[in-house]
């Protein structure tokens, strides 16, 4: 896949995504990754069977237009290479699969070695599996994202978990002076307080 292609069919995604997003919540700020949503929805594509009906809905709803599954995780590997090196951004990915099953073992090299994410084993019924998410995570961010998933979010009988963590600071390119920072009301769907900056 030609690195145009491939970074127009984000593109087209994350316009398709935004729109959906903005329709479905009117008058809301919303904030999201849409590449976190895409690379983790190309993770489970990896899985699925070549020419299936699956497959095919996927490859159209993520914009790869039927390209072959190595071709995708190349890309894909090429892009998160870039992310891994970027000091503001933290990105990581996480496959967990329930103890006991047995993942494809080329599903599991695509993602190890493309999507620098090793499929992971958990007991789901276990009362630890949240908080050992969340401690993988933390380790993955400096510390920095905690408590990604709460303690009743995953069910007992779960088969398969995956977990994106984005992290993002920047410095402003114009900062803001802390001096001209102060509390004030910011009306929103639910009243609440928030720094403001006189500009």
């Amino acid at each position: 896949m030609k690195d145009v292609e491939f970074t127009q069919g984000l593109e087209h995604f994350a316009l398709r995504l935004h729109e959906h997003l903005c329709r479905a919540n009117p008058g809301l700020n919303i904030i999201y990754s849409p590449l976190s949503i895409q690379t983790s929805a190309a993770m489970l594509r990896m899985g699925t069977s070549e020419g299936s009906a699956t497959a095919k809905e996927m490859d159209e709803g993520l914009g790869f237009g039927g390209r072959e599954v190595q071709e995708v995780a190349e890309a894909f590997g090429v892009l998160l290479k870039s992310y891994k090196q970027c000091r503001v951004l933290k990105m990581v990915n996480g496959l967990y699969v329930m103890k006991g099953l047995q993942v494809d073992e080329q599903f599991g090299r695509i993602l190890e070695q493309k999507f620098r994410s090793k499929p992971m084993e958990i007991d789901f019924s276990s009362e630890q599996a949240a908080s050992i998410i969340n401690h993988w995570v933390e380790s993955q961010t400096n510390n920095l994202i905690k408590d990604i998933i709460g303690p009743n979010v995953l069910a007992k009988d779960a088969r398969l978990c995956l977990v994106n963590a984005i992290h993002f600071k920047g410095k402003w390119a114009i900062t803001f002076n802390e001096k001209d920072t102060r509390e004030e009301e910011f009306f929103g769907s639910v009243g609440s307080h928030c720094p403001q900056n006189e500009l």
